[in-house]
């Protein structure tokens, strides 16, 4: 049993302990039936009494006090002073969690055939703070989304790939040097580039734009999810089952959590990021 296996079979062994099983299982019951989900996630938006529910949900107010009743009993649902119901604590927190399987569900096709790679699990676990995102698929619509995401960088640019060179490299580097852009860029110890990157070497000094710190770059042993970030926007790239970046999908988006957990991703894989071996980089 490989180690990922055995993590989620001693997980599934301490929540059996627990007896939260049985618990999780009452929770998903109670949501489970359309009135009361449908009751749950008016409640999310605003309180209400059960009247202005029966008309909102077309349903008689005898049958709305039977679902708020069951969905009290699992602690979803309170009552304040005033009558007016609302989500609990714990039920601001579950209808939280809801986005994550929301995103999923929204890309259900994507995710039939891709995977989150080597994500940890810390960020799958908040992967519904990408769900206002846009998709972007085809290769074409995939290069312009880089395209604008590098046009548009004023301040800074962070970028996971595994592999660089190219007109889009080009256009980077004239950009970032015009307008004094900071970058910031993981590739993996084995990335492909192409014989047009040796000569914008050359052509704009990029060593001497690294040794001054104004371009930055690290080492990772392989990247399996790529990430381009600029100060307001991010897209992400995730891997196919078998690992293989996929070039034509990606998310994408100026939603301010998308840009935070993106950046927060890039952050956390710079600091477990290698020094830079350019030796060990692969000409083609």
């Amino acid at each position: 049993m490989s180690n990922e296996n055995n993590k989620e079979f001693e997980y599934y062994n301490k929540f059996d302990e627990d007896n939260n099983v049985d618990k999780l299982e009452k929770l998903f019951f109670e949501l489970g039936y359309h009135q009361r989900l449908n009751i749950f996630l008016r409640l999310a938006n605003k309180t209400s009494k059960i009247s202005t529910l029966s008309k909102e949900l077309d349903l008689p107010m005898p049958e709305i006090h039977r679902n708020i009743i069951r969905l009290q009993n699992v602690k979803l649902v309170q009552k304040d002073k005033e009558g007016l119901f609302h989500l609990s604590s714990f039920g601001r927190t579950i209808f939280k969690q809801i986005s994550s399987v929301n995103f999923l569900i929204n890309h259900l096709e994507y995710f039939n055939v891709h995977d989150f790679g080597d994500l940890p699990d810390r960020f799958v676990q908040s992967i519904g703070t990408l769900d206002n995102c846009k998709f972007a698929k085809g290769l074409t619509n995939v290069l312009e989304i880089w395209k604008e995401l590098i046009e548009n960088a004023n301040e800074y640019f962070y970028a996971i790939i595994p592999q660089f060179g190219g007109s889009l490299t080009e256009l980077a580097f004239t950009k970032f040097i015009e307008k004094n852009v900071k970058l910031k860029m993981i590739i993996p110890a084995n990335a492909i580039v192409t014989k047009k990157y040796l000569e914008l070497k050359e052509k704009y000094d990029i060593d001497k734009l690294f040794s001054k710190k104004i371009f930055e770059r690290r080492m990772v042993d392989n990247v399996k999810i790529a990430v381009l970030i600029n100060e307001k926007q991010a897209s992400i790239d995730l891997p196919f089952e078998n690992g293989e970046t996929d070039f034509n999908n990606l998310f994408y988006s100026n939603d301010p959590l998308f840009h935070e957990w993106c950046n927060d991703y890039f952050y956390y894989s710079w600091n477990n990021s290698k020094i830079y071996n350019e030796s060990k980089l692969k000409i083609n």
